[in-house]
């Protein structure tokens, strides 16, 4: 049975990716022209619905044993890996190129915060839906 990675952060954990998100930041402004170690970012879609909010990713050809989910009470991020098909190779003079491969990486602020132990997760046919639960206001 393949299974999708979900990290749990906890404050230390939080407080050293906010830390790198700021690092990341800076860098990019000071560094304009320095690519994204991605290589491609899928689509996303985030709505609420029926007292949930839901993140769908367009994965078309992501093996599930390459997603990772890393979530805190307001962020998500989704990586993983599209590898290119047996006999597709790099390289070659090809006539047109529009399917991206390799790593990726997206970064979502959630619009409010949610319960990291109620997450529920579903991929099928290239699309991931994750169903996040609103925390209790207090």
């Amino acid at each position: 049975m393949s299974v999708i990675k979900i990290h749990i952060l906890g404050e230390r954990d939080r407080l050293q990716e906010r830390f790198r998100s700021m690092a990341d930041d800076l860098f990019r402004m000071t560094q304009p022209s320095t690519k994204c170690r991605c290589e491609w970012i899928p689509a996303v879609d985030l709505y609420e619905a029926d007292g949930s909010l839901f993140m769908v990713a367009a994965l078309g050809g992501v093996d599930m044993e390459s997603i990772e989910l890393t979530l805190n009470s307001s962020y998500l991020r989704l990586s993983g890996n599209r590898k290119s098909p047996a006999g597709v190779e790099r390289g070659k003079q090809y006539f047109q190129m529009e399917i991206e491969y390799g790593p990726f990486e997206r970064i979502i602020r959630l619009p409010f915060s949610v319960d990291p132990e109620k997450v529920q997760v579903n991929y099928a046919n290239g699309m991931l839906v994750t169903r996040m639960y609103r925390l209790p206001r207090g």
